[in-house]
């Protein structure tokens, strides 16, 4: 899998007249990177290629690959602008041309500020340990995780696949999943990681002698949870479909929220009457909503026409639309995005159920509601599972199409009580 940003900077005609190109280059090909985050390393790998002072990193994490714009800048550092997520890495020159220094850094005043230092090998494809043919413990299969917490949580669940010592898998909940993770299995030890763009994601576990784990996950730099695991091939998720309730499936939503440049736009204006709507509730922060949007935007070109429109609302970082709309606009602009795009507000799942009175709650982001010819709430569905989680995200694909297949297939002037939401699989 290929996901492609582009940071839309022009700098080639500073480069040139700054002499840049006297300034150091990162060579091409495959690089190893390592994070600290408490303390520990956290490797992620990476790949650089193209000429001039516009190049493309590649961050590599298994089969998929997430490609961002590489530029030089005045100082002689290199910098990728990491789409939507309000971050970007920096790479310095090191030792030699082989050896470089590097940052993740946020770009957000109004978020939390991190700037973690990493090193980089050029012509390394490691992860954790350098991949040997034979493993002490197997963890292949599906685990059950169980967060250690003063509340009861929700488990989760790694399904994982092992070749060797080498491990790839994902991490799913309730609300996503993690996206592919990479790793090694090291002695009696667990090592698995991603990134992406979004924080990175650490995740390091004992293999008792039992056959459990007993281990700890991190979500960048300032979220750490303990947890335990056991396999579990039966283990499932609640179907997304049912986490968030329908409250009233008999009164149109009446929404009402402005666009990126401040104009108001509601439900009832004349370009949806009478269309089925999917309308997602996002954040452009949030990565499963923008493997989700990437979903909606590819699905959109190749159904227009049907009696279709999208709609995606999108909750942000920042609390004002004027503060918001950089962010918003990246977001149009990285995943081109075509479809009606609206401001609900700040992040907090409360304030924004407050826009959708039908709904239990707002559960997790993103949500998709599927609205009839009559604007009525038919179907929700909670999170997102990303092509990285393979008969997940292909059971999402089937369901979605017969949710809306079936919406259309209804008579435009006759009221139903209520819709199927797909084949259950």
């Amino acid at each position: 899998m290929h996901f492609k940003f582009a940071s839309g900077l022009a700098l080639a005609a500073a480069l040139i007249s700054t002499g840049f190109a006297a300034a150091q280059t990162p060579p091409d090909g495959s690089w190893r990177g390592e994070l600290r985050i408490n303390e520990d390393p956290v490797p992620f790998n990476f790949e650089i290629a193209g000429k001039g002072a516009r190049r493309t990193l590649t961050l590599v994490n298994g089969d998929r690959h997430d490609d961002y714009e590489l530029t030089q800048r005045p100082n002689g550092e290199w910098g990728a602008v990491l789409g939507t997520f309000s971050s970007e890495l920096v790479l310095r020159p090191g030792a030699d041309s082989e050896n470089w220094t590097g940052s993740f850094r946020n770009l957000a005043s109004n978020r939390q500020a991190f700037d973690l230092p990493f090193t980089a090998g050029h012509g390394r494809t490691d992860r954790f340990a350098v991949s040997t043919a034979r493993a002490p413990v197997n963890v292949n299969g599906a685990w059950r995780i169980d967060v250690v917490s003063k509340r009861p949580a929700p488990h989760q669940v790694a399904e994982l696949r092992q070749d060797g010592d080498r491990v790839t898998g994902v991490l799913l909940t309730v609300v996503g999943d993690s996206r592919r993770l990479q790793g090694n299995i090291v002695g009696d030890e667990l090592f698995l990681s991603t990134f992406t763009g979004p924080a990175p994601v650490y995740l390091r576990a004992k293999v008792k002698p039992d056959g459990t784990l007993d281990g700890s996950l991190s979500f960048g730099a300032f979220v750490t949870l303990k947890f335990t695991g056991a396999k579990d091939d039966a283990i499932a998720l609640p179907d997304p479909f049912t986490v968030t309730e329908i409250r009233d499936s008999a009164t149109p939503l009446d929404l009402i929220l402005p666009d990126v440049t401040g104009r108001q736009t509601a439900l009832s204006d004349p370009r949806f009457r009478g269309k089925v709507v999917v309308l997602q509730i996002l954040g452009s922060w949030c990565p499963n909503s923008i493997d989700e949007s990437r979903f909606l935007t590819d699905w959109r070109g190749k159904n227009l026409g049907r009696g279709v429109e999208v709609v995606s609302a999108a909750f942000e970082v920042a609390s004002e639309l004027d503060a918001a709309r950089p962010a918003l606009e990246a977001y149009r602009r990285e995943l081109d995005v075509e479809h009606t795009l609206l401001y609900g507000g700040g992040q907090d799942k409360v304030a924004a159920g407050a826009h959708f009175p039908q709904l239990s709650a707002v559960n997790a982001y993103p949500t998709l509601l599927f609205l009839d010819r009559q604007g009525r709430v038919r179907a929700i569905h909670s999170g997102f599972s990303s092509p990285d989680t393979g008969v997940h995200y292909e059971a999402f694909v089937a369901r979605f199409n017969a949710t809306v297949d079936a919406l259309l297939n209804e008579p435009v002037s006759v009221a139903q009580a209520g819709v199927p939401s797909g084949p259950q699989g």
